[in-house]
């Protein structure tokens, strides 16, 4: 079981746009107490050693946090800003694929990397990314593939992936 430190904010679901409260869990710096950390607290991160290590980051980190809607129960990633030492704002990640994705294309697009069609594209609603997985025997290649909605498609390098029927931004 892993720990991490939590805060609670309030803020609108990237998912199916209900708002409220919730507790995310933040996987960054020192964990290990797992204290509640509030915007404007100083974040407790490990002096002298590297971010992956506990040590302090500074700027905004796309997949820093982690919770589920209490509207839709579907899962997002948080991004946290970090200021001076201080947790300065906390938002969901319109970047970073969550764990359960709303749609799965099976054969959308070919793999760029060995140009199978043995592939499953992840869709998110609300989220302006995706997963382009490869299942062919020797590859198991994942890409982070982009919504372009002017083309009604997602991009990525080597593949377009067409926007799956229903899915919305």
């Amino acid at each position: 079981m892993g720990t991490y430190n939590t805060a609670r904010e309030e803020m609108s679901c990237p998912r199916c746009g209900v708002s409220g409260r919730v507790e995310v869990e933040l996987h960054l710096g020192l964990t290990h107490q797992m204290v509640t950390v509030e915007i404007g607290d100083p974040y407790p991160f490990a002096q002298g050693r590297e971010p992956r290590n506990g040590g302090a980051v500074e700027g905004v980190v796309e997949d820093g946090g982690y919770t589920e809607c209490s509207g839709c129960g579907r899962d997002f990633f948080c991004a946290v800003e970090i200021r001076d030492g201080r947790m300065v704002a906390l938002r969901p990640s319109l970047r970073t694929p969550p764990y359960g994705p709303d749609r799965v294309a099976t054969g959308a697009a070919s793999c760029p990397s060995c140009a199978s069609d043995e592939t499953r594209h992840f869709e998110y609603d609300g989220l302006l990314i995706g997963w382009l997985l490869c299942d062919a025997e020797g590859c198991n290649d994942r890409v982070v593939t982009e919504l372009d909605e002017a083309a009604g498609a997602y991009r990525t390098q080597g593949a377009d992936v067409p926007r799956h029927p229903g899915g919305s931004a």
